[in-house]
């Protein structure tokens, strides 16, 4: 018994057999983790839909626990709403350069063109526009869910404001542009194309094509009406 005893309390001033028996989990090693989940609740949802998709689906497909699952995410809103992040982080990270570029504003086209190809992108990687459509499906009889939607879409809206007083200082949109109005309606480009893919399995290049003759890809939106320069 005294031995016992003394190897417990070995264990407590040895560091090294301390680390050995309770090693630290590293950031790495819980990234991968949520990772894990979050591609098996893509997996599920895109199989089964968003609605028929239960928490035990996907304990199943990332072969976790539930205990282990719900560290990370408490249900099935808070891993949709780490998706979509993940969706509209990626856009705007690939928009934020264009809306600031230093000297004359990129062009109106150029900017949703690169929303536009990043969207696709991410359709034939992960399947994200086809889980947003279940998403707002569904957001339609779930308040909160739809709280969730209208914050993630409306978190690019200041990059396309930024883009629109741009092209308004620089004359190529009338002094009195409604800029809020005027980036809402640029918004609406966005999920437009996402609806399109998902129910008629429209490309981009066939969407930017008929973009381009809307929004000319040399910048001046307001040549004809009215620019300063």
């Amino acid at each position: 018994m005294r031995e016992c005893c003394r190897r417990v309390q070995l264990s407590r001033t040895d560091g090294r057999f301390y680390s050995a028996t309770m090693p630290k989990v590293s950031a790495e090693h819980r990234a991968a983790r949520r990772e894990q989940i979050l591609d098996a609740a893509r997996l599920c949802f895109l199989r089964n839909g968003f609605h028929a998709t239960t928490m035990q689906d996907v304990f199943a497909e990332a072969g976790m626990s539930a205990g282990a699952v719900y560290l990370y995410f408490p249900g099935k809103e808070e891993i949709v709403r780490a998706i979509a992040s993940e969706a509209i982080t990626q856009i705007s990270t690939a928009l934020t350069p264009l809306v600031d570029a230093p000297g004359a504003p990129v062009a109106l086209y150029d900017v949703i063109a690169t929303a536009v190809i990043n969207l696709e992108r991410l359709d034939v990687e992960r399947g994200i526009p086809r889980i947003a459509v279940q998403v707002w499906g569904e957001a339609m009889r779930s308040p909160t869910l739809a709280e969730e939607v209208k914050e993630i879409v409306q978190s690019v809206a200041p990059l396309l404001r930024r883009l629109v007083e741009r092209h308004r200082d620089h004359g190529w949109l009338p002094d009195d542009v409604d800029v809020a109005a005027t980036a809402r309606a640029l918004l609406g480009l966005i999920p437009g194309f996402i609806v399109q893919r998902v129910l008629t399995g429209l490309d981009a290049a066939t969407y930017l094509e008929g973009l381009q003759v809307l929004l000319p890809s040399h910048g001046r939106a307001g040549a004809s009406t009215g620019s300063r320069r």
